[in-house]
């Protein structure tokens, strides 16, 4: 037995998702987007991004 610790392994993965998280956070104020709908929107008419 280990003494009642449980290790677990960090999830594949799990860091970049938290980078994504705060890179949209971070993008999020300046673009005035309340949710992440908004701000694809925002991003969409301040030409960040295309629809192809």
């Amino acid at each position: 037995m280990n003494g009642g610790t449980v290790s677990r392994a960090k999830a594949p993965g799990a860091e970049p998702a938290a980078e994504l998280r705060r890179r949209v956070e971070r993008l999020m104020e300046p673009a005035g987007a309340a949710t992440r709908p908004q701000l694809g929107r925002h991003a969409y008419e301040r030409g960040w991004v295309t629809r192809n």
